[in-house]
């Protein structure tokens, strides 16, 4: 069982999806999170030592950047537990994107401080 923290972009169903399959899940509304801001939910998220769920690719990739940097940078290496950034629909309907964060914590093995995002360019 995987712990997730999905931010306030990401849909209800996600979550409904992600917990009907066996995990705990937080939604930002659920914590009065709703209006935060991305360093807000990064930090939660890493107390909870839950993984974060967002659509967000751009903004979370330099936040998981400045987290390692800073915190080896200050001598203590802080741990997150993972940020997975998928696309929103229409590229994927959530239970398309619920699939595809299934098959990558059944591949990834060590989430821990990792970021992951779609490509599409590849489509990987």
């Amino acid at each position: 069982m995987a712990r997730f923290h999905l931010d306030q972009h990401v849909s209800y169903q996600i979550a409904a999806l992600l917990r009907a399959a066996g995990h705990d899940v937080e939604t930002a509304y659920e914590v009065g999170l709703a209006a935060a801001d991305d360093d807000v939910h990064l930090f939660h998220a890493a107390q909870e030592r839950r993984m974060l769920l967002t659509h967000n690719a751009a903004d979370f990739l330099l936040l998981h950047k400045a987290w390692l940097r800073w915190s080896r940078g200050w001598g203590y290496f802080a741990l997150h537990g993972g940020i997975i950034a998928c696309p929103q629909a229409p590229l994927w309907r959530p239970p398309d994107a619920t699939d595809q964060v299934l098959l990558l914590l059944g591949r990834a093995g060590r989430m821990e401080n990792q970021f992951w995002a779609y490509d599409r360019q590849t489509g990987a």
